[in-house]
């Protein structure tokens, strides 16, 4: 077990500096935060647990019309305990998002390779959005490391065959849907991974199709304690009238375009916090490059199948808001936005890694490679220099 373990801190030392580096970023003067109204809120109560042993069902009022779960209440209850200091809820939301760089890590290098894995983690270690953003305390900060899991024990359980994962599936996308409802928006990649199994380990339908009931009970009893604070509720309160009342994404059809589609994109290109500066329409260039191509390579061959699952931890949040008409702003896309990095190390990946991700066939092809490996090394240097730069000297 010690050699296994030896080994195993061996292969993966390089994430060592990386979650160093994300950890820096993200507890640095974490203190300078704005400190807003959920902030308050999710903290008096977080201090009520801690403090008083008081119970909550219920967590802050939600923009969506409803009032979220307590689960980030409780959460931040586990620094609440120690001091009352605030400060130490900001560290501990960055802390959780420094997991959510370690897991990216562990996803990318088990299905797209170790030049993946250090590429996405390190562009997400530093990206200045996913930075600042994670040093508040809020509910949908907590959200990116149980969406990364999620994602992950999907891939385990169904393309992997990993009996556990399946177990814990659903599990996550509840825990991940009381941090900030539009997470539930991630469902269909359940749908989309189970019938995949299904057409493709037909002997194993029935122990799939078990475990699966057996998780999704999990998850329906992680949501018992929110459901019974919704029901008490919903006695006071008109509920339908106050989504009805919500302003949506269509309303901004006239002035941006395609029933709040346009909205969406704009607002996925200018995250807030973001210094505008002539590498970001790079970066941005790089995710859809690098989805077009995990989509065309999940077509092609079956090991691309985790690449059109990645995709869909990216678009599916926004795409279901679209459709629905629901209430969007950029955090509630912050859960699933790691994904963008998954998408960006893989891509990179493919031109950099040697042998190369893209498996060239041709001598042709070989050279174009090697000729293009280091400009994209270089641009990958400069995108990550460029950010850490962007952090201490942005306003």
């Amino acid at each position: 077990m010690d050699r296994r373990i030896t080994k195993f801190v061996k292969h993966h030392i390089v994430l060592i500096p990386i979650l160093f580096l994300a950890a820096f970023l993200r507890l640095y003067e974490a203190d300078t935060e704005f400190f807003g109204g959920d902030d308050a809120y999710i903290s008096i109560k977080a201090i009520q647990v801690a403090s008083y042993g008081e119970t909550h069902l219920l967590g802050p009022p939600s923009s969506l019309g409803l009032v979220h779960s307590p689960l980030s209440v409780y959460l931040y209850a586990i620094p609440y305990l120690f001091s009352p200091d605030p400060r130490g809820a900001q560290a501990f939301t960055g802390i959780l998002n420094v997991v959510a760089v370690g897991i990216l890590y562990f996803i990318s290098h088990r299905y797209f390779g170790r030049w993946a894995a250090i590429i996405g983690s390190v562009l997400f270690a530093v990206h200045p959005h996913m930075v600042f953003a994670s040093r508040v305390i809020n509910n949908a900060q907590l959200g990116a490391p149980l969406v990364m899991l999620y994602l992950f024990t999907g891939l385990l359980g169904y393309f992997d065959n990993k009996g556990w994962a399946r177990l814990t599936h659903l599990s996550l996308l509840s825990l991940a849907g009381q941090c900030h409802p539009h997470s539930f928006a991630l469902a269909p990649i359940s749908v989309v991974l189970i019938v995949y199994c299904w057409i493709n380990s037909p002997k194993n339908r029935r122990i799939v199709l078990s475990q699966t009931l057996v998780g999704a009970f999990i998850a329906v009893v992680t949501l018992v304690p929110w459901g019974i604070g919704l029901y008490q509720f919903w006695q006071d309160f008109d509920v339908l009238e106050m989504v009805q009342n919500m302003p949506s994404t269509g309303e901004l059809q006239d002035s941006v375009g395609f029933g709040g589609l346009g909205y969406i994109f704009s607002l996925s290109y200018n995250l807030e916090r973001v210094p505008r500066n002539w590498l970001q329409p790079v970066q941005a260039a790089i995710i859809v490059a690098g989805t077009l191509w995990l989509l065309f390579r999940a077509l092609r061959r079956r090991n691309g199948f985790p690449g059109l699952i990645i995709v869909l931890g990216l678009i599916i949040v926004p795409t279901v808001t679209w459709i629905i008409q629901a209430h969007w702003v950029v955090d509630y896309w912050w859960p699933a936005l790691p994904n963008a990095f998954l998408i960006q190390g893989a891509v990179i990946a493919g031109v950099v890694a040697s042998p190369s991700v893209l498996s060239p066939r041709s001598y042709l092809d070989s050279l174009k490679t090697r000729i293009i490996k280091w400009p994209v090394l270089l641009l990958t240097l400069a995108l990550v220099t460029n950010q850490v730069w962007d952090y201490f000297f942005a306003d």
